[in-house]
């Protein structure tokens, strides 16, 4: 099997930055928390979004598109929100894995402005917005081992 012709994706770059993403969250010990947050994150990625190994191989733009707006999302939150500078790196390693895939002629979503917030609130919002984002990392990971394999 191999992927359609229309994704010019670096699938094995891909792969190799969606990997260190979660390095970097691996490094950043994320742990599981509860909160009522008033942020609002990506959607998830789901059936329909086409990133299951049949579907990458007939059509992976609409995965890729998924993928780039929910990487974008996740970056202007913790733009947002962060208070660590130790997400600098993962910061990096996000941009980095960005530049790698396709535009999608659809501009980003505007984030809006962060909410003047506390210190320790903005510490707890981080801590949730690492968690989800490591959740997301994982299936991103994933979608470029399989896609990198068939290359």
């Amino acid at each position: 099997m191999r992927l359609p012709r229309e994704s010019d994706t670096d699938w094995q770059g891909c792969k190799n930055a969606s990997q260190e993403v979660l390095k970097q969250l691996w490094k950043l010990n994320v742990g599981e928390m509860a909160i009522a947050a008033t942020i609002t994150f990506p959607e998830r990625i789901d059936c329909n979004d086409r990133c299951d190994p049949d579907s990458l191989v007939k059509n992976s733009m609409l995965c890729l598109v998924k993928i780039r707006r929910g990487l974008h999302h996740y970056q202007e939150l913790l733009r947002q929100y962060s208070t660590l500078d130790s997400t600098a790196e993962l910061q990096t390693a996000m941009r980095n894995l960005l530049q790698l895939l396709p535009k999608d002629g659809v501009s980003a979503e505007d984030s809006s402005p962060a909410e003047e917030i506390a210190i320790w609130e903005k510490t707890f919002i981080e801590q949730h917005i690492l968690q989800r984002l490591q959740l997301f990392a994982v299936l991103v990971a994933r979608v470029f081992a399989h896609c990198a394999a068939l290359k």
